[in-house]
């Protein structure tokens, strides 16, 4: 009950999000806002008072983005540079949460698991709906958990996500299919 409670409130907080970051003629940040937003929302969110903070070195496109899309690669943080350094070639609602999660790297956050965490609750604590949009997006991953329990629910659950979610992961699909070499 508890997985399928996080898992409704998820759902309702992706097409929120999504509704708001989309509304008029709203665009995406480019990544230099959105390295602002969230570094932003690093110093702001207390919950992370004791990771470090002060200046960093922004994240980077990576010079061959084409590579890493190859290898199913959004993100790689160089420990030896201290450096975040992304793939400038990912569909853009992928980003927030890919530099946010080499960006928790940068600041000491070893474990991939909890690098992810730590985006998570950076992006969704943003005052952008687009930033937000793209944590919550990744925080659906408890509908997975769900299925393995409750099926059904997590199915009645997918159910309730929004037409712009869906074709965003149209598009991802597509974009990582063709990347990889999957599709025509």
């Amino acid at each position: 009950s508890e997985l399928e409670a996080v898992g409704l409130g998820l759902v309702e907080r992706v097409n929120q999000a999504y509704s708001e970051a989309h509304e008029g003629d709203r665009r995406a940040p480019g990544s230099a806002e959105v390295f602002k937003l969230l570094k932003e929302s690093y110093d702001t969110t207390p919950e992370f008072g004791l990771l470090p903070r002060g200046e960093f070195a922004p994240p980077k496109p990576v010079y061959s983005s084409e590579l890493l899309t190859r290898l199913g690669i959004s993100g790689v943080y160089f420990p030896f540079t201290a450096e975040p350094n992304y793939n400038a070639d990912i569909p853009d609602f992928q980003m927030p949460f890919s530099l946010a999660h080499a960006m928790a790297h940068q600041r000491g956050v070893a474990r991939e698991s909890e690098a992810n965490f730590v985006a998570y609750v950076v992006c969704v604590n943003s005052r952008d709906p687009f930033v937000r949009y793209s944590g919550y997006r990744n925080g659906l991953g408890v509908l997975s958990e769900l299925y393995k329990v409750e099926p059904e629910k997590a199915r009645e659950l997918a159910k309730r996500l929004g037409a712009g979610y869906r074709e965003d992961s149209r598009r991802a699909a597509q974009f990582w299919a063709k990347a990889s070499g999957a599709a025509g």
